[in-house]
């Protein structure tokens, strides 16, 4: 699986280790409370699990990682992200990987962006494989925020799913002892599901998110569920170039977030309405998208009811790939086979 994923990926493009990929404000919430959050993305060496084992199928983060940073890098980035830092009560930090990674963030430097961050900010959030969830590695920087949030990116309680499809590398019982190392430690946990691996036919994509979002119910504070958007560089845009992969529908997203929880539920659609993202018949899709923002916010269930004549389309899409026995973008090559005729 490492040398088939690799050969998709390639090596990364040049970046400048000293800046920053990207940093922005959004609508988040914290205990049910509506609050602005600042997002910073850092520049880091790249995802460990990428390198060592050709990373996720789906995932193209890689990209944006540069094999020349190391702490002092780190530190100019961060030193250049506070300039555009407001004081936002939830600060959301994304790297390439894992945030407690030491060889991807090193642990001094982790400490002092959370210390950073920690006197204003409300809650702070980390993304980690859970390998890398300890009492060691949360140990020195619980003690610097007010409120520490670790995301974990589990994508389906399936195991099989999880590593044939994804080519994620752990178990869902490794998942649930680092929730637990979490738990102990008196932190809070989010976790991260996708909507539609690859090989999965659309009802199958359904019906993993549903299984997976019931798994998890309970066990985290947070469930965001993530459709798969088309990344360069990855297994999954090799499979949606040539057609046998077609990114979720918003129907399936929406469907999905019905599912009643304990847990807050929400999504944020990357690419959402472009034809690499989640998307439905372009006619109704901002709409739906802003439904599944402002549910997200609320958690108002009501909103995820809506029509549209497409929403026949993606019935009969439905079963036509289970009659089929195919995960291809049917509509997509009948259109192509349909060209060609002329």
């Amino acid at each position: 699986m490492k040398e088939i994923l690799e050969g998709f990926r390639g090596s990364p493009p040049m970046q400048s280790p000293e800046r920053y990929i990207a940093a922005w404000r959004e609508p988040d919430a914290i205990d049910g409370k509506p609050v602005d959050a600042f997002v910073l993305i850092l520049r880091t060496r790249g995802c460990s699990w990428a390198w060592n084992s050709g990373g996720c199928t789906m995932c193209g983060y890689v990209n944006d990682s540069s094999a020349n940073v190391g702490e002092k890098e780190l530190e100019i980035q961060l030193e250049k992200a506070m300039t555009a830092y407001s004081g936002e009560p939830y600060v959301k930090i994304f790297t390439s990987g894992s945030f407690l990674d030491p060889e991807e963030v090193p642990l001094s430097f982790a400490k002092k962006l959370v210390e950073t961050f920690g006197g204003e900010a409300q809650r702070i959030l980390i993304e980690s494989r859970p390998g890398y969830v300890t009492p060691e590695t949360l140990g020195p920087l619980k003690t610097q925020a007010r409120e520490l949030e670790i995301a974990l990116g589990l994508e389906s309680s399936n195991d099989r799913v999880r590593l044939k499809s994804i080519n994620k590398g752990f178990t869902f019982r490794e998942y649930v002892k680092a929730v637990e190392v979490i738990k102990a430690e008196g932190l809070v946990s989010k976790t991260y599901l996708l909507l539609k691996p690859p090989f999965l036919t659309e009802k199958e994509a359904l019906r993993d998110a549903v299984e997976s979002i019931k798994a998890v119910d309970g066990i985290t504070e947070t469930i965001s569920l993530n459709p798969v958007n088309i990344q360069k560089r990855t297994l999954v845009e090799y499979l949606w170039r040539r057609g046998v992969y077609r990114p979720p529908w918003l129907w399936t997203l929406m469907e999905a977030l019905k599912t009643p929880t304990k847990s807050r539920l929400m999504s944020s659609p990357t690419a959402g309405g472009g034809k690499r993202g989640v998307h439905n018949c372009g006619e109704c899709d901002q709409e739906i998208i802003k439904r599944i923002e402002e549910f997200s916010l609320t958690q108002d269930r009501e909103l995820l009811n809506a029509d549209c004549p497409c929403k026949k389309d993606w019935d009969v899409f439905m079963e036509a790939e289970e009659f089929m026995g195919t995960t291809a973008d049917i509509g997509r090559l009948l259109e192509t086979s349909t060209e060609q005729s002329f």
